[in-house]
């Protein structure tokens, strides 16, 4: 499994970048294709989510050693989306559509992002629109990896400071009162 993805998610990009790279003119851009999985911890997706990590790391290190030549490299790490993939899973229909409401409900926006928003996030990066973009990643995940741990936070909290903070920012916030008195930081 772990050469399988690794193959597919990082030496098939690079190399593929590594071949063309000669027919790519100044002003190219190159949009590589991250996950969120990279970002959120999912159990049960640890050697994807790396390969995925490994492919931002990638695009951030290309942008630097293309740069010279006026290329751009870029990521767009999607959420969930509409795609056939789900209907592979070979789960019954009726369990297939609790999976798919159990990931719409993790997600803010409470559904699942089209091909097509996918699409428009790649050709806006592509495009001479984001010609100041260079060895970014843009997340297109509903909120999904941005606002979730947020969001289980200040549901199970009070509407205190520190319903939005991790453990280790809330754990700052407290000492600092308890050692100054305030909560400048």
């Amino acid at each position: 499994m772990w050469d399988a993805t690794f193959n597919t998610n990082l030496k098939g990009p690079y190399f593929l970048i590594k071949a063309l790279l000669p027919l790519l003119n100044p002003g190219a851009a190159i949009v590589l294709n991250g996950s969120i999985n990279a970002h959120i911890g999912m159990p049960n997706t640890s050697v994807y989510a790396a390969s995925k990590v490994a492919m931002i790391s990638l695009a951030k290190t290309l942008s630097s050693e293309l740069l010279s030549k006026g290329i751009r490299v870029n990521v767009v790490s999607p959420g969930p989306v509409t795609t056939p993939i789900y209907s592979r899973l070979g789960l019954p229909a009726e369990q297939l559509s609790e999976v798919a409401s159990s990931i719409q409900a993790q997600i803010p926006l409470k559904r699942f992002g089209t091909p097509e928003e996918i699409a428009s996030a790649v050709l806006y990066l592509a495009s001479a629109e984001s010609a100041y973009i260079v060895g970014t990643e843009l997340v297109a995940d509903g909120g999904m990896s941005q606002l979730l741990f947020f969001q289980g936070r200040r549901m199970g909290n009070s509407n205190s400071i520190e319903a939005g903070m991790n453990p280790i920012q809330s754990s700052c916030l407290s000492m600092d009162v308890k050692s100054k008195g305030t909560a400048a930081r």
